[in-house]
């Protein structure tokens, strides 16, 4: 009896051992799960975060950008806006006509058309006699040149009279009369803003006979600046 009662208790006890170890096991298989899910469940909760950050981010970026290139824009328009603009404004002249002797004069006036100073720093010109509108060539020996001390021209003024003598020749005399020669004025100034930044302006002036006067002659090549 005593070993059937030993055999039978073992058995029993092997027996709650099997169910306590297969409970064991299925509640650490439901546990496991239970634990996967709350992972996955962070893990896409972290990669919609994630997307909204990034997107953010993009959105922060792209407005950081857009800015900037404002920024730059501004910054590239506004020497434009208030820089110099140094143009010539009148010609006057006083010309004679051979057979007399004395020089002819013309006398440049340039306006500061920008927003501030202009630092007048070179000028050239020069009269010269063609049957057409005067080119590049026209302009390779002209007179003038390094002003012998900078001028400053203020915002919305006048320079002084730069006054310049010439000669009409003799023979242009019929051929300017008949229009079979032009007599025209050109030349250049060479200027730097207040950034120190050169500027050139180029001017071409035909004279006509009817008004007496050196008026502006339509050459987009001959009247351009920088």
């Amino acid at each position: 009896m005593d070993c059937r009662h030993a055999t039978v208790l073992a058995a029993v006890v092997s027996a709650f051992a099997a169910i306590a170890i297969a409970w064991f096991t299925f509640s650490l298989r439901q546990s496991t799960d239970k634990l996967w899910t709350v992972a996955e469940r962070q893990r896409e909760d972290a990669r919609r975060a994630l997307k909204v950050e990034i997107a953010g981010m993009k959105a922060s970026i792209a407005v950081a950008d857009k800015a900037a290139n404002a920024a730059n824009e501004s910054a590239e328009t506004l020497p434009r806006l208030e820089r110099a603009y140094l143009f010539l404004h009148e010609v006057q002249s006083d010309l004679n006509w051979p057979p007399k002797i004395s020089p002819s004069v013309v006398t440049l006036i340039f306006k500061n058309h920008g927003k501030t100073p202009a630092i007048f720093k070179e000028m050239y010109w020069g009269v010269v006699f063609h049957p057409y509108l005067p080119n590049q060539r026209d302009t390779a020996n002209l007179h003038g040149g390094p002003l012998p001390l900078s001028v400053i021209v203020g915002a919305g003024e006048l320079s002084k009279p730069y006054p310049h003598e010439f000669a009409i020749p003799e023979a242009m005399i019929n051929p300017i009369i008949t229009g079979q020669e032009l007599m025209c004025l050109v030349g250049r100034v060479v200027y730097e803003d207040v950034l120190g930044k050169p500027h050139e302006t180029h001017f071409c002036r035909q004279y006509w006979l009817r008004s007496e006067r050196f008026d502006f002659a339509v050459s987009d090549y001959m009247n351009r600046y920088t």
